[in-house]
């Protein structure tokens, strides 16, 4: 069997050996290392027939002269004898290459388009699906090397709501689009809806666990922001055909169910915060000044101290102390009592490291006040210092680890 393989990439001869002394031929060869292979012999004739490698022939000359057998050559093939017969039949050789260019070409097009259905009902009409999926692309005379399976069936699935899955398939020159049709609950059911868990954000998964649904990612996997996690429709696992004394299964449909679980998932946050080189500083000296004034309509009057603060740098508080009811009557007089209080500025420049560990907290404090209440930080670094004058900015990411998950209704996608 190995030379019969090897004779199909090698070029041999056939030959045919004639004499008395036919098996001290074969002797004598093999003893020299020549190879023979499919030697046949007719019974009771002097003759046998075999194949050897081309370079071998010239070799059994010397050996049919001691052996005084004669060597006929019978037939020539390989790679090399074909090549020379069809350089003498260009116009064929040509036909040939372009039929199996053409066949090539046209067995990566799509020539015919067809819609099954996964249930026993089909309530969508098929020819709308495939008036879908050739405004997607999908249609005969498609090539198929430029066709995406993955935004094709997202495509389908965005213009037909009524689908809760599809897939697309060629078997070869024909595209098969499988779906499967939503079953919609009643109002009073929607609490137990069928639904998908969907991501919030991107990010990397890192803890899955599935209570009711089918798993669509794996911890490792990345996901965006929409892709589904927990799918509430679960499709039945791919068996071995049946032997050939089995008796072939029911087809198992696939199920819609109210996805439950929960993923955990590895998500990073950016933020910036700026920090001032100059940092000014405001204490309070214990020095303060109060002024009261009597506001009436039209006039005010100062009782005590005065409008003007007594300090070049203060805080200032102000009280409005209004004069009682009576009756459904209030004299249209106020007491404002004004506190001055005397601060002192302190002005002191940062250093480069101060500044950006500054606008650092910053952006810290930015982005752990966004996290939702269950997020774990599990590291924060710096990416990107930016200088200005007097002001530096630092650009922080953080990396937390969270539930990303939520639940939503096949009826809602």
């Amino acid at each position: 069997m190995g030379w019969e393989w090897q004779a199909l990439f090698r070029n041999y001869v056939e030959i045919e050996v004639e004499g008395k002394n036919r098996e001290e031929f074969l002797n004598v060869a093999l003893l020299q290392g020549l190879v023979f292979w499919d030697i046949i012999q007719s019974p009771g004739s002097k003759k046998f027939r075999a194949k050897i490698p081309v370079a071998s022939f010239a070799q059994l000359r010397p050996v049919a002269r001691r052996t005084r057998c004669r060597v006929r050559l019978l037939d020539k093939r390989g790679p090399l004898f074909w090549w020379r017969r069809l350089k003498s039949r260009e116009m064929f050789l040509v036909g040939a290459v372009l039929f199996l260019l053409g066949l090539f070409l046209l067995s990566n097009f799509v020539w015919a388009v067809e819609v099954l259905p996964q249930g026993e009902l089909m309530r969508v009409d098929p020819s709308r699906v495939k008036a879908v999926a050739a405004e997607a692309g999908l249609k005969p005379g498609t090539w198929k090397g430029k066709l995406d399976v993955r935004t094709l069936e997202h495509k389908i699935l965005l213009k037909v709501p009524e689908l809760a899955w599809v897939g697309v398939n060629f078997q070869g020159t024909r595209a098969h689009i499988k779906v499967v049709e939503k079953i919609f609950p009643s109002q009073d059911e929607m609490g137990s809806a069928p639904a998908h868990i969907i991501a919030t954000k991107n990010g990397i998964i890192s803890e899955i666990l599935v209570l009711a649904g089918q798993a669509r990612v794996s911890v490792g996997d990345t996901v965006r922001q929409g892709d589904i996690l927990i799918s509430g429709l679960i499709l039945p696992l791919q068996e071995k055909p049946p032997g050939p004394e089995e008796q072939p299964k029911l087809p198992v449909l696939p199920r819609l169910v109210r996805a439950k679980g929960i993923v955990r998932a590895r998500v990073w946050y950016e933020a910036e915060g700026t920090a001032l080189r100059e940092e000014i500083k405001e204490a309070l000296t214990g020095q303060r000044s109060t002024a009261l004034i009597l506001r009436t309509p039209g006039r005010e009057y100062v009782l005590k101290g005065s409008l003007e603060p007594p300090y070049s740098t203060f805080r200032q508080e102000s009280r409005v102390m209004k004069a009682p009811t009576w009756r459904n009557f209030t004299l249209p007089v106020e007491l404002i009592i004004v506190t001055y209080f005397e601060t002192s500025v302190e002005r002191r420049w940062l250093s480069q490291e101060e500044a950006i560990n500054k606008a650092k907290q910053e952006a810290l404090s930015t982005l752990r006040q966004g996290l939702p209440a269950r997020s774990k930080v599990l590291s924060e670094r710096v990416i990107r210092v930016t200088e200005e004058p007097g002001l530096v900015r630092v650009k922080v990411l953080l990396e937390a680890e969270e539930d990303i998950g939520q639940t939503i209704n096949l009826k809602e996608r």
